[in-house]
């Protein structure tokens, strides 16, 4: 069998240099992240009592549902850190599961920094604040008087003002 062509060659490593690119300058493929939340998961024992989803949070990495016996990660965070920042979240919330399954524990506490410990996790509440975030972060935006107000979600039936004028924001 003879080597493929000198053009396709080069049409190949330009397409494996842009996923390689964007692996590395962009964050993870939601495949690769489910993968890895799964592999985690068996690893660790929770996978025949936990499943695992995405979300489309914003404001959150991972969440750990304790009633529902489910590990939800953020589609927006996946996509766009690295795969040891996705990693360590999805371990954190391992952990959680872990906590409460052994030891009916919610929270941030010393019981859960022990199970961050065990499977691997920075034991740490928060994530570091240099993680890259969606740009389009809020649905809803309007300036008044200056000021731009900002929502995720409009309530129903409530009315939005500005503090300053009392005009209606969010029309």
């Amino acid at each position: 069998m003879s080597p493929l062509p000198k053009t396709i060659q080069k049409i190949l490593k330009k397409v494996l240099d842009r996923r390689n690119f964007f692996l590395y300058y962009i964050g993870m493929l939601l495949e690769d992240a489910r993968t890895l939340a799964l592999l985690h998961m068996e690893e660790h024992g929770v996978d025949d009592e936990f499943t695992f989803e995405f979300e489309n949070c914003k404001r959150t990495l991972g969440r750990c549902h304790y009633l529902a016996k489910k590990i939800t990660l953020s589609k927006w965070y996946a996509e766009l850190n690295d795969e040891e920042e996705v990693e360590d979240t999805i371990l954190h919330e391992i952990a959680h599961a872990l906590a409460w399954t052994h030891n009916k524990f919610t929270g941030h506490g010393k019981i859960w920094k022990d199970w961050a410990r065990k499977v691997g996790a920075t034991p740490k509440a928060c994530c570091k604040y240099d993680l890259a975030q969606p740009k389009n972060h809020y649905k809803y935006e309007q300036t008044c008087c200056g000021v731009t107000y900002k929502r995720h979600r409009l309530r129903k039936n409530a009315t939005y003002r500005c503090p300053n004028c009392k005009e209606k924001l969010f029309k």
